[in-house]
């Protein structure tokens, strides 16, 4: 029977040292640290709890740090703002002058004066429509009653060329390098095989080139890139959180499919994660579509499951790896 990692996201749910020691006999392998919107020297209660725990339960755990990458955000506000259905608003470079602005990176601005096409904010929470170029502004509907919040995610269908990871992953990566811990780094919106060279050299230069890397899919050129992407990382991630906001949600089981194989025909080792057990952040069982899902990633080669808010946050961390765990080695069976 080959074997199978099981990662849990830590977070306020389970950062308990007794809990983390639940889990890891609940039959966890490895433990997330997600630093999209935190660093990694702000976790060091995360860091000694994951330690004592792996002491206490005598199993040693793979510990990811997830970078924050170059991942597109809203810049900076005054404060945050309504926005009406079929209201209009106006998209700018990097710092808004007044009311109803919506501050982006200034590499996704010129290149959306390029191509205008829609936005998805806030995890997709909220749509704007293009309407026109205005050189100095580009005008935009909103598609849904919503509010604007600074730093919150922006994706939409076209390439813009941004660092790989950001000064403040470098400056972690460091610090990763002394907590003594850590496995590997989970690179976010990998998109073609020179990031994962870059992402490569940076640990070599700080003396971290035995961290392992998982290049997370999230976006359709990442998508079209895999066979490229491949012999580069160690383990591919298929994250189909972000990756359903840049491909139409109906076509992720396809995508999934597609990955999958070109991880086995190269020999490439492979992630699956995002809402594995959903349901589990409010309910104690699981649906029968979750288990299935779980069941199927396996059968289609999966070395490794990852529960997120599930562990992170949701009211069953330790039920929710027993049945990540369980319905994985039936599929063993």
């Amino acid at each position: 029977m080959r074997s199978i990692d099981f990662f849990g996201t830590i977070g306020p749910a389970c950062s308990a040292v007794e809990t983390l020691v639940a889990l890891i006999n609940a039959g966890m392998t490895g433990v997330r640290i997600n630093n999209s919107h935190s660093r990694l020297v702000d976790c060091k209660k995360y860091i000694e709890a994951i330690r004592r725990a792996m002491e206490l339960a005598g199993k040693p755990q793979k510990v990811l740090m997830d970078l924050q990458g170059s991942e597109l955000r809203i810049c900076s506000l005054t404060e945050p703002f309504l926005l009406k259905a079929h209201e209009a608003v106006q998209i700018v470079s990097q710092q808004a002058s007044g009311k109803k602005q919506v501050p982006v990176p200034k590499e996704l601005f010129e290149a959306l004066q390029k191509s205008l096409v829609p936005l998805l904010l806030d995890d997709g929470l909220i749509r704007l429509e293009p309407v026109s170029n205005a050189g100095e502004y580009l005008e935009y509907r909103a598609q849904n009653d919503c509010v604007i919040r600074p730093h919150k995610s922006i994706s939409c269908d076209i390439e813009v060329e941004l660092p790989i990871i950001c000064e403040a992953d470098r400056l972690d990566l460091e610090f990763a390098k002394e907590t003594g811990i850590i496995y590997g780094v989970m690179v976010p919106f990998v998109q073609k095989a020179d990031d994962v060279i870059y992402v490569r050299d940076v640990l070599k230069s700080i003396g971290a080139d035995n961290f392992k890397i998982y290049a997370k899919i999230e976006s359709r050129v990442g998508v079209e890139n895999i066979n490229s992407i491949i012999p580069h990382c160690d383990y591919v991630v298929i994250a189909r959180g972000d990756l359903g906001m840049h491909i139409p949600l109906f076509d992720i089981p396809k995508t999934q499919k597609h990955i999958a194989n070109a991880c086995n025909a190269q020999g490439r080792e492979f992630l699956v994660v995002t809402q594995m057990l959903h349901s589990m952040l409010s309910q104690p069982v699981p649906t029968r579509a979750e288990v299935c899902d779980i069941y199927n990633a396996i059968c289609d080669g999966a070395s490794a499951l990852m529960l997120t808010g599930e562990t992170a946050i949701g009211k069953y961390p330790v039920d929710s790896m027993k049945y990540l765990v369980s319905t994985a080695n039936t599929a063993l069976e």
